[in-house]
């Protein structure tokens, strides 16, 4: 299972689409509001949480990444999603990419 959450607005993975996603991210930024995009990913043996910067109200349990979740990891870092002005198109491209555990 994958969700996707950013503030108070929450969606799974199969009712994620890109418009939703822009919009959400769109209007907080025009509204200078502070929020975060939270990715929980709860599938087989990948069990994390990706966040970009800001609030959260999902915590994450440090530990050891196993081969698939340090890909995952990876990937997030390579597309500067560590970045409070994250590129959107970068964030679609990292569901687009998780896509195939949902």
């Amino acid at each position: 299972m994958i969700t996707i959450k950013i503030g108070n607005a929450q969606r799974d993975y199969k009712d994620f689409n890109k418009d939703w996603l822009a919009q959400q991210i769109h209007r907080r930024r025009l509204d200078n509001q502070e929020f975060s995009v939270e990715i929980l990913i709860h599938k087989d043996s990948i069990n994390l949480l990706f966040s970009t910067p800001g609030p959260t109200t999902t915590r994450a349990k440090p530990g050891y990444l196993n081969p698939e979740e340090k890909k995952l990891s990876e990937l997030w870092q390579k597309l500067d999603l560590n970045n409070k002005n994250f590129d959107i198109s970068r964030l679609i491209d990292f569901l687009n990419a998780i896509g195939n555990l949902a």
